[in-house]
């Protein structure tokens, strides 16, 4: 499973878990920050799931 951040440009912001889970609910949480560990502006940026042979993507809005 590999869950990443790109902005609406569809850069990679920073890739916040690329790996194996056991099956069942998660959680990850972004920071705000980029792969550099610097903090990004408001607005919208894109989550994007990969898993399985899927690809989902949603639209996040971060306001700070």
């Amino acid at each position: 499973m590999r869950l990443s951040v790109h902005d609406l440009a569809g850069r990679l912001v920073r890739t916040l878990f690329d790996g194996g889970l056991p099956a069942g609910a998660q959680q990850v949480t972004w920071d705000g920050r980029d792969a550099a560990g610097r903090a990004v502006g408001s607005g919208s940026y894109l989550a994007r799931l990969e898993a399985g042979g899927m690809v989902e993507t949603v639209r996040l809005a971060l306001i700070r």
